[in-house]
């Protein structure tokens, strides 16, 4: 299970739920792959956690995208595209049964038009945990409309076995991180 540290723009993994929060989740997750007809396969299911419990926004017969299985990967030390394939034929998979780290990443995409300013990307490498931090930005830069949050001008990824540590670093990135273009509000 994953979680948002922002919403659309910051995972970790593993989720930091309560165990009673957890199992619902699980428990709902299965009702709805299993109410699709599929009993085989990989699905991406989102809740959104309400005062009145878990409530389900989206099942799909995929992988989940921003980089969630690299996470999985750093967290789990398996390869979820391995584990992905073996799900799609039918075979056993075997995971372990607890993380060895906790990962989350944040993934950014400014605003459409011409960069005209970035501030802040120096300081990112050097927050806690951060493993590697892509991107492509350069003042002079246009910038498209963003149709889809598989869009990205750059991905930061922290790596701590404290997942508070995960969840700070994402959120100072986020702080940090300025890129004005002419079309910034």
């Amino acid at each position: 299970m994953t979680d948002y540290v922002a919403y659309g723009m910051a995972n970790r993994v593993p989720a930091v739920l309560d165990p009673p929060t957890a199992r619902r989740l699980a428990q709902l997750a299965d009702r709805a792959t299993l109410g699709m007809g599929l009993t085989s396969g990989v699905t991406h299911a989102e809740f959104f956690l309400t005062e009145h419990g878990p409530v389900i926004s989206e099942i799909a017969c995929r992988p989940p995208g921003g980089h969630i299985f690299d996470l999985i990967e750093l967290t789990w030390g398996i390869n979820a595209w391995d584990l992905y394939l073996s799900c799609l034929l039918d075979e056993p998979v075997h995971a372990p049964r607890r993380p060895m780290a906790c990962a989350g990443n944040l993934i950014f995409h400014p605003h459409e038009g011409r960069i005209t300013r970035v501030r802040g990307l120096a300081r990112v490498n050097r927050l806690p945990g951060v493993l590697t931090f892509r991107h492509t930005l350069k003042v002079g830069n246009t910038i498209g409309r963003r149709t889809s949050l598989g869009q990205m001008k750059g991905v930061v990824t922290v790596v701590s076995p404290d997942p508070a540590v995960v969840q700070r670093s994402l959120q100072h990135a986020i702080a940090l991180i300025r890129i004005e273009t002419s079309n910034s509000p």
